[in-house]
């Protein structure tokens, strides 16, 4: 799909990414609220309108506001790198008037600037898979980084054969 994104994309091509994005708001959400009953309020909806608050206006807020200001340092970055093949010099751009170039620079400038933020969430999607997988992982210890491996039970249980002379 990253290498699929440009111009001409429409939301029906993006269905499997928009249905797996919120797949993953639904399991947040539902991870969210069973973990409510840990909360010290007296009555369980107090806890839910506080999470329903908190996902629903701040997270939401918050994390297009990121993304927009990504973008924005990404698409100033793409417009400096691509911009400077783009002159009179450049044999293939001879043909084309100023105002055609400025809409090919524009075009070029925003695919890739799609494509690498597209590319930035799917590696800090991978990364927040791979903490919360090792996270109760019994045989990996997050705060130590090292492997610990440990006897299963059945190891435990048996007892030991003594060799025969």
């Amino acid at each position: 799909m990253y290498f699929r994104v440009d111009y001409q994309t429409t939301k029906a091509m993006l269905i499997a990414p928009i249905f797996f994005r919120n797949f993953g708001c639904v399991v947040i959400a539902i991870v969210l609220i069973t973990n409510l009953v840990k909360l010290p309020f007296h009555h369980f909806f107090q806890g839910v309108a506080v999470q329903g608050m908190v996902s629903a206006a701040c997270g939401a807020l918050l994390g297009s506001a990121i993304l927009q200001h990504l973008f924005d340092l990404i698409t100033a970055k793409n417009y400096q790198l691509i911009s400077a093949s783009f002159d009179r010099v450049n044999p293939d751009l001879a043909l084309h008037s100023a105002s055609g170039l400025g809409f090919l620079l524009e075009n070029q400038v925003l695919m890739l600037s799609i494509k690498e933020l597209y590319g930035l969430l799917v590696i800090a999607g991978l990364g927040c898979l791979i903490v919360f997988l090792f996270y109760k992982y019994p045989y990996f210890s997050l705060k130590k980084g090292v492997f610990k491996w440990k006897k299963t039970q059945k190891e435990e249980t048996q007892p030991e054969i003594p060799a025969a002379l």
